[in-house]
């Protein structure tokens, strides 16, 4: 990036004009095209990725259950075994594809060392080397509390979710995101995120640390939408812009109420849809991935 601050900010100027000059002329050779890739993408100067340059912006998360399933079937058809995937990827997801290859090479591994052919053991082992398996009840409560995030979702008419997963970290959601806001979708949106919490809350009669755990949480980002909302986006109580990083003083006394309220309206969809949250959150217990279509098959089947 042209603008970082660096000692060495000269060098990088030179490399990135250099860059955008020979794409500029690649652009214009027929029958080229270039591909690149990066970890850190809000680091990539603005110039490469307009027009006529990087046009086509892919981002590649971690392979899903299928994704999961083709890659062990690839890197193991050399094996004179038979081989459950299925059940080893249910453990990898939520893995990058070079994590799946490395639990691979690791069961080689193990397999050399007992001098053995790789066997289904071998890679069960080594799957738990990369993240040992949860204890039954805490892929219950992950299932329930992912349960909660997509019947709210539904209920309150927000687009669907795309795909719900238990993966070795724990669970989550792919929710669309939208252009838009107005505060009654705002406000849903928030409801939608404690969903999850409600969900552990009035199925299992207390809620865990999970809502609130790590950067993205479900509490952090719902606290980030509600000040937004309310201080940055001009559909709150005033007209006046205030950066989420810059917080008005009385901003929390403005805030949790509309949490609270979220949550009660979360949870006052759990307890009627309750039998809806049960059988999602078995099927994906069962499961350990539903995509988009097979939790819509699962909404309009069960709901009264």
């Amino acid at each position: 990036h042209r603008t970082s601050a660096r000692h060495s900010n000269s060098y990088i100027l030179g490399v990135v004009n250099g860059l955008l000059e020979h794409l500029s002329k690649l652009n214009q050779t027929p029958g080229v095209i270039v591909i690149g890739a990066t970890n850190h993408p809000d680091l990539v100067d603005p110039a490469i990725l307009r027009p006529g340059r990087f046009d086509l912006h892919l981002e590649m998360g971690p392979p899903d259950r299928t994704g999961i399933i083709r890659l062990l079937r690839k890197e193991l058809q050399s094996a004179h075994a038979t081989f459950d995937v299925e059940a080893v990827a249910n453990h990898l997801l939520g893995a990058s594809a070079a994590q799946v290859t490395a639990v691979i090479r690791d069961a080689r591994g193990l397999a050399r060392s007992q001098a053995a052919p790789l066997a289904q053991q071998h890679l069960i082992t080594a799957a738990g080397h990369l993240a040992p398996s949860p204890s039954p009840d805490i892929l219950w409560r992950t299932a329930v509390h992912e349960a909660g995030h997509v019947v709210v979702t539904h209920l309150l008419g927000l687009p669907p979710a795309e795909r719900a997963t238990i993966t070795l970290a724990g669970g989550f959601i792919d929710l669309p995101s939208t252009p838009l806001e107005t505060r009654s979708s705002a406000l849903n949106r928030v409801a939608a995120l404690l969903g999850g919490r409600a969900a552990e809350e009035l199925l299992l009669g207390e809620n865990s640390n999970g809502a609130g755990l790590g950067k993205g949480s479900d509490l952090e980002i719902a606290t980030q939408l509600v000040g937004r909302m309310l201080f940055e986006w001009g559909i709150g109580d005033q007209l006046m812009h205030a950066a989420h990083s810059a917080l008005p003083a009385g901003a929390t006394d403005k805030i949790e109420p509309l949490l609270q309220a979220a949550h009660i309206r979360a949870a006052e969809i759990i307890e009627m849809q309750r039998p809806l949250v049960i059988k999602l959150a078995e099927d994906l217990l069962s499961e350990r991935e539903l995509p988009s279509e097979r939790l819509q098959e699962l909404l309009q089947d069960n709901q009264p």
